[in-house]
Order: structure tokens, then C-alpha cells, then sequence
């Protein structure tokens, strides 16, 4: 207590006690505080999910936020504080039209204080922003998830396949994005990213995607069409019904036993 009073004897004029703000230094003090916030936001940089963590969302809010203002589409769902397929392409697009480095996967300080100058009028902002089409940049499919689960339980009717379970293998897989999002160099990678493509991730490391490749003659780095997707489909389900489920590691979160859905099952061998 005494420590208190002594600060406040001897403190200049114009000084202020935070603890005890004179009338009209709470708004000051608070405003403080937000900028300081918004410092922090600016200089920690952002991955995309999934997941897509709680504590994160406002930071990513504030990311969509400006890409909108500048131009940037983060797709129909808006300003939702989930750093997606879509909003990665954002972010794509507007590192390319400003000259950072890097793929849409990561916003980190270079990006959100170049987009911070942008917004503020001290960087000029480019006449005509990039438009990164859809599928384009391999993350986003070319179709809808509700296209794709179409396609998925037609082929698992046809192999007598349970089409909820494989659509549970789906969601839990390559829902998200057609190429992995998860971060990997070396082998087994591509563009910073594991190399496993389409909704069942076949995997060019030394998996299901060298055999698909082998097998059929496509490239999956290219086969991100609805052609290219409905023939994974039916390799991936052919697969399931030889292999089981056991080479999906999302089996496993999806709470899918081996040979869950599959007895009985025959192959269609209608890929090609």
C-alpha cells in the first residue's frame, strides 16, 4: 500500500496510474490493449486446417476479413474463422499479386503485415486481384462433397459395400482437400505437402497412389477433374474389398473396424 502511495506522489504530470485510471483513461487503456491484441494477431502466422482450432478463429476471421476487403474471395461460407481450401487460395492469390513467397497453406507475418499495409494505403493495392479457379492449385475439388458422397455410395452399392461406412472413410480422408494438407518434406511430399490425392488420399509415397498410377496410367497430380475422382473412387472402394480398410489411417478416428462394411463385398474392376 505504501508502494502505491509513493508512486503516486512522486509520479510526473501527465502520468497516469493504471490500476487507477482517472476519468476518461479507460477507453485510452483499452484502446492500448486492442492494439496491442492486434499486434500480436498480425505477427503470428496462420496454417490451414483441418482442424481448425477455437483459439484461432478470430485471427483467421480478421484474415478473411481483409482478403474480402482487397478483393479475395473466401468463399460462400463468408467470414467464418476456418482457414479452408478456399480461403487457402486467398491467400494464394493474394501472395502472388504482392510477391511473397510461398503456397496459400500458410499466412505468416510477411503476409498479414503486407495485408495490414495494403488495407492501410501505404502499400497500393493491385488493379485487378488474381482469381485462383477451383481444383486449380490442388486442394479444392472441382465438385461438391455432396457430389462426391453421390458418386461413393453408388459404387459402394454396386460392390455391396455399406455406403455409410464408406463415406465415413471419406470424411475422415480427403474431404477437406484433394491433395493432404498435412506439412511434409522429402518422399513422399509435394508443394510442402504429403503426396496423397482425392478422396481416398492414395498415397504416391509408396502406397495405394503408386499402384493407381501404375495401374491405370494417370498422373494424380493431374487427376483432379470428376472423371478423375469418380475413378479413384472406384480403385479405392476395389481396394477396400481385396485389402480391407487397414491402409486408411482415418479409419481409425472414423471408428472403423477392418472389414466393417466390407463382407460379401465384391470387386467391380470398372476403373480404368
Amino acid at each position: 500500500m505504501r508502494y502505491r502511495e509513493f508512486k503516486i506522489v512522486e509520479a510526473d504530470a501527465g502520468e497516469t496510474d493504471p490500476d487507477n485510471p482517472t476519468p476518461g483513461e479507460f477507453s485510452d487503456i483499452s484502446s492500448a490493449k486492442d492494439a496491442n491484441q492486434q499486434q500480436m494477431i498480425s505477427s503470428e502466422a496462420l496454417t490451414a486446417g483441418p482442424p481448425y482450432p477455437r483459439e484461432e478463429m478470430d485471427a483467421v476471421k480478421a484474415l478473411q476479413t481483409k482478403l474480402e476487403e482487397l478483393g479475395y474471395n473466401v468463399g460462400n461460407t463468408g467470414i467464418d474463422g476456418k482457414y479452408g481450401p478456399r480461403t487457402t487460395r486467398a491467400v494464394r492469390a493474394f501472395k502472388r499479386d504482392y510477391n511473397i513467397a510461398g503456397d496459400g497453406l500458410t499466412a505468416d507475418a510477411a503476409t498479414l503485415q503486407k495485408l495490414d499495409s495494403v488495407i492501410s494505403g501505404a502499400t497500393p493495392r493491385v488493379e485487378r486481384p488474381t482469381t485462383i479457379a477451383p481444383g486449380s492449385d490442388g486442394l479444392e475439388y472441382p465438385i461438391s462433397n455432396s457430389r462426391i458422397e453421390s458418386i461413393i455410395r453408388d459404387e459402394a452399392e454396386l460392390r455391396g459395400i455399406d455406403p455409410d461406412i464408406a463415406v465415413r472413410i471419406f470424411r475422415a480422408e480427403g474431404r477437406s482437400s484433394y491433395q493432404s494438407t498435412v506439412p511434409r518434406t522429402g518422399r513422399g511430399s509435394l508443394n510442402g505437402r504429403e503426396a496423397s490425392f482425392g478422396p481416398y488420399q492414395l498415397y504416391i509415397g509408396g502406397g495405394l497412389g503408386n499402384e493407381y498410377q501404375d495401374q491405370t496410367g494417370r498422373d494424380l497430380t493431374q487427376d483432379n477433374t470428376e472423371d478423375g475422382i469418380t475413378n479413384q473412387i472406384r480403385f479405392a472402394l476395389d481396394a477396400a474389398v481385396r485389402q480391407s480398410w487397414q491402409p486408411w489411417y482415418g479409419r481409425g478416428p472414423a471408428g472403423v473396424g477392418r472389414y466393417d462394411g466390407l463382407r460379401g463385398a465384391k470387386q467391380a474392376r470398372n476403373w480404368s
